[in-house]
């Protein structure tokens, strides 16, 4: 279990009132969430933009003694709201993304303040009003994170507080009212906003836990599809890889024409190795065969299988007997300066004997039939003495110059 996910698992099981994760999980979830996040608060800023103009209209009727001043006040917050919103597209710190919104508010705020303390008009009193609204505006629909909002609601409760207390026109009465509603207004707001970004952590920690799952499934799955091809010992094709590949090389579409080269390659007295060396040597001995035979492979293009045992098959697409016949010698000199001891063998190191086989695929029934002819040219090799290639390299040229010299 990866540490995120012990800390997911952790972080649900736990009945903490905590908003904040541990700090790795915070790090995933700013990272994860930060640009619906942005575009969340540019869509609120941006609504907040038309509502907040749209009261200009309102206040001309309410409020008609400040309209002197009032529209350019307006005209500066809404800008500086525009702004917000705009900037809300370039990638910012989380701090600095949550500052905006809080800054604007306060703006507001005390353009509100000045607007209820500027007016003498009858009905000016009912702008004071505005705050609770700003306070719901800004707790539930802009969303600011708690600890911005638990901010926000206090500094602009001392706002409403200060205006409420200058105001001289309205009772005693009308002030506890007022200051209830406005009380009452910020304890709602903050606990629905409190609840609200404690379910979006929640799903938020659900919905990761659950793509964590599906990509260990799926890391599972990718290995488990890895080893049913491939040997576990050299970390070669296995059997059922090499007949898949064999398969796929013959329906290849213009293929049939192409020559198709294979090397039949045993390690020389194995079984005596094994005796001497011990069982963990002779699968280190493999190992290291299985690393030459895939230096000299072409990526991408051929194939190297472990066959059974110490036996492995090297499928070369578009590879004539000679070109074949070349880089099974390669392979054999390499596996000789390895140098890897050998004191049974004749030889004093590891060996191994190499079969050659190669045709063109329209010229062969099937797949078997090429291997078989490659096995037959390993049987020639080991009669011949262990440690060389089948047919030699000498007489695969003679045999190539001689069908050039005739034609």
């Amino acid at each position: 279990m990866s540490e995120l996910q012990r800390l997911i698992d952790l972080t649900l099981a736990e009945r903490s009132y905590r908003l904040r994760f541990p700090p790795l999980l915070e790090a995933r979830y700013e990272k994860d969430t930060e640009a619906a996040r942005r575009r969340s608060l540019k869509q609120a800023l941006l609504a907040s933009l038309v509502v907040y103009a749209s009261f200009e209209f309102d206040l001309w009727y309410i409020a008609p003694d400040i309209r002197h001043w009032d529209p350019f006040v307006r005209l500066g917050i809404s800008a500086v709201l525009l702004a917000g919103a705009l900037v809300q597209s370039f990638r910012l710190s989380a701090w600095i993304r949550e500052t905006i919104p809080f800054g604007v508010a306060v703006l507001v705020a005390l353009h509100i303040g000045a607007q209820v303390l500027g007016s003498h008009s009858a009905a000016g009193i009912h702008i004071l009003y505005t705050f609770p609204l700003l306070i719901v505006f800004t707790n539930l629909f802009g969303q600011l994170i708690f600890p911005f909002s638990v901010a926000l609601s206090a500094l602009v409760g001392v706002i409403f507080l200060f205006v409420l207390h200058a105001l001289k026109e309205i009772s005693w009465a009308e002030q506890l009212n007022a200051g209830l509603v406005m009380l009452s207004t910020i304890g709602i707001t903050l606990l629905g906003n409190y609840r609200l970004e404690r379910q979006q952590r929640q799903t938020y920690l659900l919905s990761l836990q659950e793509t964590l799952r599906r990509e260990a499934l799926s890391k599972v799955n990718r290995r488990l599809r890895q080893l049913t091809f491939s040997d576990y010992l050299t970390d070669l094709a296995n059997r059922r890889r090499l007949e898949q590949v064999l398969e796929e090389v013959w329906r290849a579409p213009n293929g049939n024409s192409q020559p198709l080269g294979i090397l039949m390659v045993d390690v020389d007295h194995f079984k005596a190795f094994n005796d001497r060396y011990g069982h963990l040597s002779g699968d280190a001995c493999l190992q290291t065969v299985a690393k030459i035979l895939r230096a000299h492979m072409r990526s991408g293009v051929d194939v190297v299988a472990r066959y059974g045992g110490e036996e492995f098959v090297v499928v070369m697409p578009d590879q004539t007997l000679l070109s074949a016949v070349r880089t099974g010698e390669r392979i054999r000199l390499a596996v000789e300066d390895a140098a890897l001891p050998h004191e049974v063998s004749p030889y004093q190191v590891v060996t191994v004997s190499i079969g050659v086989a190669s045709a063109s695929i329209a010229d062969i029934a099937n797949p078997e039939t090429l291997i078989a002819q490659a096995d037959a040219a390993l049987y020639a090799a080991k009669q011949a003495g262990r440690n060389r290639v089948f047919p030699p390299l000498s007489s695969v040229i003679e045999a190539t110059q001689e069908i050039y010299s005739n034609k």
